[in-house]
């Protein structure tokens, strides 16, 4: 499914908090959740092409390395909100662990 739908909030792209990149294909924003960075899919779908993944991840490191620290985050690929639109979080490292302990 490609078409943006109105009971998903990554689709609504509210641009509530501040925002990194955009093009196309992809935005890069924080997550109004969670606080950390988030890359979204301009398209509501599922599943990206891999050329576009790592493009877009490549950019995502990128920022998370200025925002983090060289090598600070880790990729969290889990979509708990909105399973049917591809997004990644970029989480600082202890913010993973700190999750893991609670």
């Amino acid at each position: 499914m490609n078409k943006p739908t109105d009971s998903c909030e990554l689709c609504k792209k509210e641009k509530l908090t501040r925002q990194y990149y955009e093009d196309d294909k992809f935005w890069i924003t924080l997550c109004k959740s969670c606080g950390c960075i988030l890359i979204v899919s301009q398209k509501h779908e599922g599943v990206i092409k891999d050329k576009d993944m790592n493009e877009i991840l490549d950019i995502g490191k990128s920022i998370a390395n200025l925002k983090y620290g060289r090598n600070m985050h880790s990729f969290d690929y889990k979509r708990n909100a909105d399973k049917d639109h591809w997004h990644v979080h970029i989480r600082l490292i202890v913010w993973n662990k700190l999750a893991d302990n609670i």
